[in-house]
């Protein structure tokens, strides 16, 4: 199976629920490997009527806080979205939505301290919100964040910052996405081995009221400006609108990104996987597997070590949504493991992410549908 090692889904410790209290309702967990090899987990929980960021490290046998309680800036906020990466020394680096705010704050080994002293948002109009922050380390330890900024009218636009060790540096002078006007929304950046950011996002005239497309752009910081790569949208054909991007670097610098798209009619979903060859983007296989009335959304991807896509993706049938996870073995996408990550297959879950630990086994965090507790609950599965 390329560089993976495993074949069936098995349990880390106790098989869930992450939450603090399974009562509650937790959502948009992320994932990360430590320089231990471990897996870092973080979602966002809501308690006491606010939700909260949290963040959990796998010890080798148990799930063990990062800190005394939630990681917020204001623990009265709102906060959501959280997104994890790994520094340098092996420690996670965290960034979350928090009311109107960007916020990013970085392990040390015993506490959690915040990168800068104020939000990374850009606007300074009231009624900006940013949200939905992605985050990346390069090779000398800078923490590179874009993240989308709405405005009331549901135009919003894409910004990328970099931490240069006191103070964040914005990427370019001014939104990076095609058309400032229209909305740009689920970005993710990504750090090849030259240290270049590159970023994906998606973007649509939706806040006009009619929408007429919705595309998919990937560009690249050069050092001075950024540059669109592919020479256009990653699927620029009449009828058809691409959603959800995940991206990731192979050991080439070329991107790869996972992404689905939608009939223009809605009549069916597909995932699929790009990569970048010259100055084209080309599919690795087919769409993932499906049946004739299912649709896949919601990919999420990382690379194994021998540059081989491994995706985490949400089938959707009439009944509920559950997790899947596929992997190209240079010839052809094959499921890892039976069928569903799911806890239990009457239940809907989504929201998955996924990594790859040292010893090439797949790890897949997501939230799940309790009936039992009443609320959505956070689980995480290796593959061995």
């Amino acid at each position: 199976m390329g560089g993976l090692t495993c074949s069936t889904w098995s349990e880390l410790g106790s098989f869930g629920p992450l939450d603090l209290d399974s009562a509650n309702y937790a959502y948009t967990p992320a994932i990360t490997i430590d320089g231990a090899g471990n897996p870092v987990a973080a979602w966002h929980e809501m308690a006491s009527g606010a939700y909260s960021i949290m963040v959990k490290q796998w010890s080798g046998s148990s799930w063990e806080q990062l800190g005394p309680g939630p990681v917020d800036v204001d623990p009265a906020g709102h906060s959501q979205s959280p997104a994890l990466a790994t520094d340098c020394s092996g420690h996670p680096v965290v960034a979350w939505g928090e009311d109107q705010e960007i916020f990013v704050k970085q392990w040390d080994g015993s506490a959690w301290q915040q990168l800068g002293t104020a939000s990374l948002r850009v606007s300074t109009a009231d009624d900006a919100y940013a949200s939905s922050p992605s985050l990346a380390i390069d090779g000398t330890g800078r923490v590179i964040v874009t993240w989308v900024e709405w405005d009331s009218n549901l135009a919003s636009d894409v910004y990328v910052k970099r931490w240069d060790g006191s103070t964040w540096e914005q990427l370019g002078t001014g939104p990076i996405d095609m058309v400032a006007a229209d909305s740009a929304n689920a970005p993710e950046v990504a750090v090849g081995s030259d240290g270049l950011p590159v970023v994906v996002w998606d973007e649509s005239d939706s806040h006009t009221g009619s929408t007429t497309r919705h595309e998919t752009f990937v560009k690249r910081w050069s050092g001075s400006s950024w540059e669109q790569l592919g020479g256009g949208p990653i699927a620029p054909l009449a009828g058809i609108q691409t959603y959800g991007p995940s991206i990731r670097i192979d050991s080439t610098d070329a991107p790869v990104v996972a992404l689905y798209e939608l009939l223009s009619d809605g009549s069916s979903s597909r995932v699929y996987v790009v990569r970048l060859e010259g100055n084209s983007w080309t599919r690795i296989g087919d769409d993932l597997p499906l049946g004739t009335d299912e649709d896949s959304t919601a990919p999420y991807l990382a690379l194994d070590a021998a540059d081989e896509p491994l995706v985490a993706w949400n089938l959707s049938t009439a009944d509920n949504n559950s997790v899947r996870a596929s992997h190209w073995t240079s010839s052809a996408w094959v499921t890892i493991g039976p069928g569903a990550l799911d806890l239990d297959a009457a239940e809907t879950a989504y929201g998955q992410v996924a990594a790859i630990d040292p010893q090439g086994r797949p790890i897949v965090i997501w939230n799940e549908w309790s009936e039992a507790n009443a609320s959505f609950d956070i689980y995480v599965g290796r593959c061995d």
